[in-house]
């Protein structure tokens, strides 16, 4: 029995070192990974990335909605009048006016679309883009 137990003994012995050398990676097996940031495209991010300038454009854009607003404001008045005399009269109303009318909600909105929110839109969009050089 006890001839057994040394022959085990002697073989647990001689399989130990065996397997820490195969527990232990070969110099090709290993795999190093190198995170690269990537690269930036040119100036146009840098003022995206800049809040108050894009602020700013968002400001000048609704100055141009409101201009615009404000151009076609008495005739938007004369037909919301004709639209509400006939209120009462479901037979009589006319369809309603296609231009919305701008709140304090509506200026919000907006912004927050020109800003880069994604579940808004800005009523009655935005005025069309014009070139100023």
């Amino acid at each position: 029995m006890k001839l057994v137990s040394a022959s085990l003994m002697s073989l647990a012995l001689m399989s130990l070192p065996a397997a820490q050398v195969q527990a232990q990676p070969k110099p090709g097996d290993a795999l190093t990974i190198h995170a690269v940031p990537s690269p930036k495209p040119p100036a146009e991010s840098n003022d995206d990335d800049d809040p108050a300038l894009k602020l700013k454009r968002c400001g000048e854009k609704w100055n141009r909605k409101l201009a615009a607003y404000e151009k076609g404001l008495p005739k938007l008045k004369k037909y919301l009048a004709y639209y509400n005399k006939w209120d009462g009269y479901p037979a009589q109303r006319p369809p309603r006016s296609p231009v919305p009318l701008l709140t304090r909600e509506s200026y919000r909105t907006c912004l927050y679309e020109c800003l880069g929110d994604t579940t808004v839109v800005c009523p009655g969009g935005w005025p069309a883009e014009t070139d100023k050089n």
